[in-house]
């Protein structure tokens, strides 16, 4: 049976997704998602307590939360990148880089999977 069209594209998602990973690597791609995870997560908890610090600045209470999740959101990722940066020098340095890509690959196999499993619900 000849593949359709859509079945080209989610090969191709599929494809992209464990490339990227492959050049990544499996500890920079678990990292990567943690740290969107836990940043979404310190915004959601955080947010309202933060932004009663902001009433001197922003006068509108919605405005308030949404710029100290905001805030709280990217102050977690920058935290993330910079422990991502950190442990995948140490990857590196251990020599463990061939190991971590293949993984890494797996991973965004599965990624892709998950994209076209999610998207085509």
């Amino acid at each position: 049976m000849p593949f359709t069209p859509v079945d080209w594209a989610i090969l191709g998602i599929v494809a992209i997704s464990a490339l990227i990973s492959l050049k990544r690597g499996f500890v920079k791609e678990a990292l990567s998602l943690t740290t969107w995870i836990i940043a979404g997560v310190v915004a959601w908890m955080f947010g309202a307590g933060l932004s009663q610090y902001l009433v001197n600045y922003i006068e509108t209470p919605s405005a308030r939360v949404i710029a100290s999740c905001t805030i709280l959101f990217v102050a977690t990722l920058l935290v993330g990148a910079m422990v991502n940066f950190l442990i995948g020098e140490l990857i590196r340095v251990t020599g463990l880089s061939g190991t971590d890509r293949f993984l890494g690959m797996v991973f965004g196999a599965a990624r892709g999977g998950l994209l076209v499993v999610v998207a085509g619900g």
